[in-house]
């Protein structure tokens, strides 16, 4: 309003796949922790998850650092459990769950963040076998087939993610 806008735009909704999310500082208008089954996405095993969302979307006027699009509505689906923050390990099940979410609802999601490596070594974020880890990229795939914008991180090893290069 302050320049003139009447009527803004409604800001596009993104859906964020991580580690769990405090909400005081972000706009969740859906959550679920897939990896324990319930909808309590907090806490945030290690504060990944509410990082990403508030680099995407923290709300304006909170007295700390705007988001990219202040006050974007969020999708938070959490996918470590609270049992194994330690761990840092998930399932293919609590990443595939969420990305038939957002499938099947789609709201106004026009993004999903997963800023989570598919990593070829046991000792990365998804250590499961190929079979799994495929059935994770497929489930992808559906996703950007659909005309949702998929954003996935390569980690933090420096290896390479040549996995993702055959998705449209």
């Amino acid at each position: 309003h302050a320049i003139g806008i009447e009527n803004p735009p409604a800001l596009p909704a993104v859906a964020v796949i991580d580690s769990g999310f405090r909400s005081a500082e972000l706009n969740i208008v859906e959550s679920y922790d897939y990896a324990d089954l319930d909808r309590d996405v907090s806490p945030d095993c290690n504060n990944h998850g509410t990082v990403v969302a508030g680099i995407i979307g923290a709300k304006s006027g909170n007295g700390g650092l705007n988001g990219i699009i202040p006050n974007a509505p969020l999708y938070a689906y959490k996918v470590i459990s609270s049992s194994r923050c330690n761990s840092n390990k998930i399932s293919e099940r609590a990443i595939i769950a969420s990305l038939e979410e957002i499938l099947a609802v789609q709201h106004d999601v026009v993004a999903v963040n997963m800023s989570l490596s598919l990593s070829e070594k046991p000792s990365g974020w998804l250590p499961f076998g190929d079979a799994r880890r495929w059935a994770v990229v497929g489930k992808i795939a559906d996703v950007v087939r659909s005309g949702v914008l998929f954003v996935n991180s390569a980690g933090n090893s420096g290896k390479d993610v040549t996995y993702l290069r055959d998705i449209p």
